[in-house]
């Protein structure tokens, strides 16, 4: 069992967490997650907490993929990744209709497909590999990263209904789950569990990132 909040807190600046951050982890709590709604894109608060912490666990919770790139979600994870090698995680989702659409004017098109696309794009690019594949809208060709992660960034998949999860079993190191009591999270992680090891992996290695409003974070490894 993994113990992490959510950041940056409300009412507090991003620039006025480093002493929170330094007391988490002396306390013990093994995560710091971010959101991205209307406020600080997920991204920027992991590289700030990178400089901040020692052994802290650093996820999004969760980055859109329809507002970004394949190959810019690439770079931001190999950045990232050299702040603070071994303690990046890729939390990615399709966020909603408002963000995507009315917010941004994207067409929210075909979810499962798109996040299937862009874990297996993410999965080739991280690498440092030359990368051809379509991912959506975007036909990317011959892509490589100049500076590949030297190891493995895990990429988590956010759900909140069974197909992503199931999903996200298959192809993600994980799974992020939202607005839920801490007691359907055995049920939510049955479901991923399951499909991990229909797609012949082993399910005790799947990390389940639960976010409930209760605690204001996330619990993983359920």
């Amino acid at each position: 069992m993994r113990w992490g909040m959510t950041y940056p807190l409300e009412g507090i600046p991003l620039s006025a967490h480093r002493e929170i951050l330094e007391e988490a982890e002396r306390l013990g709590y093994t995560d710091a997650w971010t959101a991205e709604v209307n406020a600080n894109d997920a991204f920027t608060p992991m590289a700030a907490m990178a400089c901040w912490t020692t052994n802290t666990r650093l996820g999004s919770a969760i980055g859109n993929i329809y507002t970004r790139t394949p190959t810019l979600l690439a770079q931001t994870a190999a950045g990232l990744a050299d702040l603070a090698p071994g303690r990046i995680v890729m939390g990615l989702g399709t966020s909603s209709p408002a963000i995507v659409e009315v917010w941004n004017g994207v067409k929210l098109e075909k979810p499962l497909t798109r996040m299937r696309q862009t874990v297996e794009f993410l999965r080739q690019a991280l690498t440092g590999e030359k990368t051809v594949m379509t991912v959506g809208p975007y036909d990317v060709k011959s892509f490589r990263l100049g500076r590949a992660p030297k190891q493995p960034v895990p990429i988590f998949v956010a759900a909140l209904r069974e197909k992503m999860l199931e999903l996200g079993g298959a192809l993600g190191d994980g799974v992020i789950t939202n607005y839920i009591s801490p007691e359907d999270g055995p049920k939510i992680a049955g479901v991923a569990k399951e499909a991990a090891r229909k797609a012949g992996r082993d399910p005790d290695a799947l990390d389940v990132a639960t976010r409930t409003n209760i605690l204001s974070g996330v619990t993983s490894r359920i």
